[in-house]
């Protein structure tokens, strides 16, 4: 890797919300009017079960709680997430669920409450990026540091508390691939992104006996730093240095290029009804209408820059 490439993926990681941008001093969030939003470093954007967006803002060591109004997002309130929220998941009970980079913990918030209901310390684990729920209820991360996928059972996700995890999946590449998010298919196979490595890593049904050998997509360029499943059962991708989506079925092995009109530097996409929301960490909130993902261009029919 040369060294104009190296500085190009050593920036984008620290915009992403995560890496080097930790270790920087993080700007005192200034007050803001209620329904004003203010956004830092938004890195990601998930729904609860009573309609409402929470963003994840790393810098800002917070998560601001937003309604959309036709064409533009309003803010409800801000929550303190002290640690550097990273990725956020929902579970089946509507919590809000966040990998605190910078603490390596993993919390939850209910809808209404500020303080979080749960919040789970892991001995080991540090820089926790990416989570996602299985069709089981267990709630699996990633780290960068790390070398394995992590799982947790719901029992372990019911009260704070210090936990080990029940299953530790190994990824390949060792501690430079990177691990920054994980996705579901509808099959119970697990997809790694890797940013240092820029590729693809499909597990085989993580609660299968004996799981086949992962898949390794190679994604060259693109720098693949999210991953979400849609509504049409596909795997997306968010690509930061390449500034697209790919759409990704066949268990991998089809892939398609989406070119999302506005986006910088996309971080995370979240599917929410016949919406898409991407994270920009150069303060955007895009929304797409995901009927103009499946066209191979598409258009925000939302910006919130505050």
């Amino acid at each position: 890797m040369g060294a104009l490439r190296a500085a190009v993926l050593a920036a984008a990681v620290a915009l992403a919300g995560c890496g080097g941008a930790s270790h920087a001093r993080k700007p005192t969030p200034a007050p803001t009017e209620p329904g004003t939003l203010s956004f830092t470093d938004p890195v990601d954007v998930a729904a609860d079960g009573h309609g409402a967006l929470w963003v994840a803002d790393y810098r800002d060591d917070s998560l601001t709680v937003v309604r959309r109004d036709g064409a533009r997002l309003v803010a409800v309130r801000r929550v303190a997430a002290h640690g550097g929220p990273n990725r956020l998941a929902a579970d089946a009970q509507g919590r809000i669920w966040a990998a605190l980079w910078d603490r390596g913990r993993l919390a939850a918030w209910e809808p209404g409450r500020a303080a979080p209901a749960v919040v789970l310390r892991v001995p080991g684990m540090r820089q926790p990026t990416g989570l996602a729920f299985d069709h089981r209820g267990w709630l699996w991360v990633t780290t960068q540091t790390g070398t394995a996928l992590l799982g947790f059972p719901p029992r372990a996700l019911r009260r704070s508390a210090t936990v080990a995890p029940a299953r530790q999946v190994p990824l390949p590449g060792g501690r430079k691939a990177l691990n920054e998010d994980v996705a579901f298919d509808a099959r119970d196979r697990a997809y790694v992104v890797q940013y240092q490595a820029e590729r693809l890593v499909v597990l085989g049904p993580v609660h299968a006996a004996a799981p086949a050998p992962p898949l390794v997509v190679k994604l060259r360029g693109d720098g693949p730093v999210g991953i979400r499943r849609g509504p049409d059962g596909a795997i997306w991708v968010t690509n930061s240095t390449a500034a697209n989506l790919l759409r990704v079925t066949g268990g991998g092995r089809r892939r398609r290029v989406v070119t999302t009109d506005g986006a910088n530097m996309p971080h995370t996409v979240t599917f929410v009804g016949g919406q898409a929301y991407m994270t920009d960490p150069t303060a955007w909130v895009l929304g797409y209408r995901v009927g103009d993902l499946e066209h191979g261009t598409a258009e925000p029919t939302l910006v919130a820059n505050p």
